[in-house]
């Protein structure tokens, strides 16, 4: 992928997580496009992403994991992980498990993406502060080769110190 201008993929940012000692994953952000397309000049005001096939990392939460990954773009209000985002949120929204905790994917096609939104895999809305700081996560993402990683091993323990 070209720095200048990064591939997307049904109109989603394909991001690489690295994490430390473990396989890599993808996880793909866009812009959280509201329900109703009546309203088109609220878009503008929107400050939530979406994302699909939200990492999980076994022992920590993935609301704690987006916060820390995305957080450092600008301020998350709310992280909301679902399992299936067409449902009404309090029907699903829910805290991962130990057992649904527990897999990570090597994606080194970027078409496997396709079956990865489509199979029930894990999605998230992250609510940020302002627009401006959901413009400018996209932004940095966009202009850092479409990466983001956990440092190392300690940062990994600290967010499943965070988690319990």
């Amino acid at each position: 992928m070209s720095k200048s201008t990064p591939s997307l993929i049904n109109g989603y940012l394909p991001v690489l997580l690295n994490i430390p000692s473990s396989a890599s994953t993808y996880f793909y952000v866009r812009e959280h496009q509201r329900g109703s397309k009546e309203q088109p000049k609220q878009s503008t005001k929107n400050s939530t992403l979406f994302v699909a096939n939200a990492p999980i990392i076994q022992g920590v939460s993935t609301e704690i994991l987006l916060k820390s990954l995305l957080g450092r773009f600008g301020e998350i209000v709310r992280v909301t992980v679902v399992e299936r985002p067409r449902q009404h949120q309090s029907d699903v929204a829910r805290t991962p498990t130990a057992a649904s905790s527990s897999w990570t994917t090597n994606l080194d096609d970027e078409a496997s993406f396709l079956a990865s939104i489509c199979s029930g895999g894990k999605y998230a809305h992250v609510a940020y502060k302002t627009s401006k700081d959901m413009k400018r996560t996209l932004r940095e993402l966009q202009s850092g080769s479409n990466v983001v990683e956990l440092t190392d091993s300690i940062e990994l323990q600290t967010l499943r110190d965070m988690t319990q």
